[in-house]
């Protein structure tokens, strides 16, 4: 316990993480009405930041093809608005399934493999099939466990232990 307290005064960050996940798990159906607004919007402000990094130091890890593409995306969910759910939900299924496929090259290549891991690749793996095969009707249950998954992590960190070890 005291870990987790010293980790807190050390760490503002943790603060905000853990009343971002409870915000989603409290008020999941209110965030998935804003989705598109924040994730466009977010996207949008990512583009801009990352195409005037890529011009103004081009030896800086901005990619500008990528930064444009995900502004024209921002720009697509937020003329959506409520029918880019479906989108923003196969999008988001994808990135899991491509966060497990990389799990799975590393513990192959390392040869080392934790069962933690394996329950969250396998859990993973179920949520984002459930996420692409009814966007609309699974993507509030998404919020809440991104706003788990967000918490956890925090405390994960706080005992000093590494998440890639864990997740």
């Amino acid at each position: 316990m005291q870990t987790i307290k010293k980790f807190f005064k050390e760490d503002r960050q943790a603060y905000v993480f853990v009343i971002i996940g409870i915000i989603l798990i409290l008020f999941p159906d209110v965030l998935t009405a804003f989705a598109p607004y924040i994730i466009g919007i977010a996207l949008i402000v990512y583009s801009v930041i990352n195409i005037i990094t890529s011009i103004k130091a081009p030896d800086s890890d901005a990619r500008l093809g990528d930064a444009i593409i995900k502004g024209i995306l921002g720009l697509i969910i937020l003329f959506q608005r409520e029918k880019s759910i479906s989108a923003i939900g196969i999008i988001w299924a994808m990135e899991s399934f491509y966060e497990v496929a990389d799990e799975i090259d590393k513990y192959r290549k390392n040869k080392k493999f934790h069962i933690i891991s394996l329950l969250s690749m396998i859990i993973s793996t179920i949520l984002a099939a459930t996420l692409i095969m009814d966007p609309f009707e699974h993507f509030t249950v998404h919020v809440i466990v991104l706003g788990i998954e967000m918490i956890v992590s925090v405390f994960i960190h706080s005992r000093g232990e590494k998440q890639e070890d864990l997740a």
